[in-house]
């Protein structure tokens, strides 16, 4: 946290000369402090959103394919438009709207996480991380974001590509574990037919005939 703004307006408090200047100098170090107090509690709910994220994630079902977990995140990032939107309507102050609280905190850390462990080869891989480290609750980072979520989730090429990879896998797995109940099987052949005492090492399919 920059303090160095903060600690300057101390200075020229110490070396106002007039009661115009304390009080002129007193407000601004009071707005200071309130900014740095904001931004010290945003910075807060962001470490409180990404722990949060992590556990959540853990819990996700494994079983729930990558694109529908795209599609769920666009599906928030619509909620948080409608709870999490500030719109400055005071008068005089031409300020930008504005996107802030725990959901959006969380989602921006939610998608960083999903956006790292799932698609560190995709051409949006840098943009999404980009948005997700300095989104700093701007609508327009929320807007890119959600930009970009749309286009994945419409990627169907990247899908196919991502489809066949998962399936090339889980034959491999399955082959490996059918190569592995079949020896498991051949020795209990094995024994069947020559019931020589057996000694376990390790598990069942490590089984050794014990020496006479």
């Amino acid at each position: 946290m920059d303090y160095s703004t903060l600690n300057r307006l101390k200075d020229k408090l110490e070396q106002a000369t007039s009661a115009a200047q304390v009080a002129s100098i007193s407000a601004e170090i009071e707005k200071e402090e309130r900014r740095i107090r904001e931004a010290e509690e945003r910075e807060e709910r962001q470490k409180e959103a990404l722990i949060s994220s992590v556990e959540s994630l853990r819990h996700v079902s494994q079983s729930l394919p990558l694109r529908q977990q795209v599609e769920g995140f666009i599906e928030r990032g619509k909620v948080i438009m409608k709870e999490e939107y500030h719109h400055i309507t005071e008068p005089g102050l031409a300020m930008p709207g504005y996107i802030s609280g725990p959901k959006s905190d969380q989602w921006f850390s939610e998608i960083h996480i999903f956006n790292s462990r799932h698609f560190k080869k995709h051409p949006l891989h840098d943009q999404i991380e980009k948005v997700c480290k300095v989104h700093n609750r701007s609508y327009s980072a929320y807007d890119d974001m959600m930009g970009y979520l749309k286009a994945l989730a419409t990627d169907d090429a990247f899908w196919k590509e991502m489809e066949q990879k998962e399936t090339t896998m889980l034959q491999n797995n399955r082959g490996s574990i059918a190569q592995i109940m079949l020896k498991d099987i051949e020795r209990c052949k094995q024994y069947l037919d020559n019931p020589i005492p057996l000694q376990i090492t390790r598990g069942f399919s490590s089984f050794t005939k014990a020496s006479a």
